[in-house]
């Protein structure tokens, strides 16, 4: 489609946190208490394979796909993490 300058920050947090609202409630949390530093695997908020679900969510709703080969598995965990890696390893 496009490349990651049409998609703003924003667009993929809007993303994200629609995707893991069921989860956010499971948990008792709201979307607000979500930062950028908030580490979604470690939080219990996803696991491995609703994170896998969660990053086609994204390559979805942007119409893109993530290149994972050169991410840090470990910053991707978190939402800013995420983020930056949509903005940043998008084709």
């Amino acid at each position: 489609m496009s490349t990651t300058d049409d998609h703003s920050a924003n667009e993929v947090r809007r993303i994200v946190l629609n995707f893991i609202q069921p989860d956010l409630k499971r948990l008792g949390l709201e979307a607000d208490q979500v930062s950028d530093k908030t580490d979604l695997l470690e939080q219990g908020i996803v696991d491995s394979f609703g994170f896998l679900d969660l990053i086609g969510a994204v390559e979805d709703g942007l119409g893109l796909s993530l290149d994972l080969g050169g991410l840090d598995p470990e910053k991707m965990a978190t939402l800013g993490g995420l983020i930056g890696g949509f903005l940043d390893g998008a084709k």
